[in-house]
């Protein structure tokens, strides 16, 4: 494997993936440690693919001169499953 970063991503959908499999494994087992790593990948997406001044998610992080993503409804779909759960618990 490779320790080099993505030039690609990250991606908003496996970001998503990753925190609703953080809350199923919560709902499975009961441990509040999943619940935690679930509300540290909210607050990932929050962080790395909202843009200021935007409404919104954009679905990648562009670091090329190419413009630059553009929201994708599924992803923001999945983003407004993850949310509700992660902040009412």
């Amino acid at each position: 494997s490779s320790t080099a970063p993505d030039s690609a991503g990250p991606y908003l959908g496996d970001s998503v993936a990753a925190g609703r499999a953080f809350l199923a494994l919560w709902a499975a087992t009961g441990d509040r440690a999943w619940l935690a790593r679930s509300r540290e990948a909210a607050g990932y997406i929050g962080k790395t693919f909202a843009v200021e001044g935007a409404p919104g998610l954009i679905s990648a992080v562009s670091r090329s001169r190419f413009a630059p993503p553009a929201p994708q409804r599924d992803e923001v779909q999945e983003m407004r499953t993850l949310l509700p759960v992660v902040r009412s618990s």
